[in-house]
């Protein structure tokens, strides 16, 4: 993933980018920062689709990839797969990947998967609440903490709190919000209401 990384930063004007690891791989948290440091000189980065299904990633893994988003001004889209990662915690939620998907200004479509990374609390959801606060231009949300088993109703009433003050002005008819969270632990359908 070192070697992707350097690849990936000498590609200055890049508008799209995805990158397909899914298990196939381990990638290692020192190659996901390596990756992150490179991806901030991509400043005219618009949309970014990374599959890292079942590739081990860990908490330092995301927090370089969140570091190297907050790098990124002009990101419109964004896609994450970390389904069954089971290294990832909360803290990447609660430090560098929540606050630079927070610096996404311009973010438009959000797509988070993170079923099955079983280590991620209501703590996590918190954290990454803040960052989800911050995005004024939003207008697409999916979230998957499905297979979540410290997942409960706090974690998801912290989400319908951050999305609630956009999701209720008048363009609201443009606005999508999916989160899938079957296999939660404690998670209540009242939670989102």
């Amino acid at each position: 993933m070192g070697d992707l990384g350097v690849g990936v930063g000498q590609l200055a004007n890049l508008e799209r980018l995805r990158v397909v690891c899914f298990g196939l791989y381990r990638i290692g948290d020192a190659g996901a920062c390596s990756f992150g440091l490179n991806l901030q000189r991509l400043s005219r980065l618009m949309d970014i689709d990374l599959n890292f299904y079942r590739t081990g990633l860990g908490d330092q893994g995301l927090n370089g990839i969140g570091r190297g988003l907050a790098g990124l001004g002009n990101l419109v889209a964004l896609h994450l797969d970390c389904r069954y990662c089971s290294a990832i915690g909360d803290a990447s939620f609660t430090q560098d990947f929540g606050r630079g998907l927070g610096k996404q200004g311009l973010l438009q479509r959000l797509r988070l998967d993170f079923g099955g990374c079983t280590n991620v609390s209501d703590e996590g959801l918190r954290g990454l609440s803040c960052g989800l606060e911050a995005l004024g231009q939003l207008e697409s949300l999916r979230l998957d903490f499905g297979d979540c088993p410290h997942i409960g109703g706090g974690g998801l009433r912290c989400v319908a709190r951050a999305l609630s003050g956009r999701l209720a002005g008048e363009s609201c008819a443009h606005r999508e919000v999916s989160l899938a969270g079957s296999g939660c632990g404690q998670g209540d359908g009242a939670a989102m209401q």
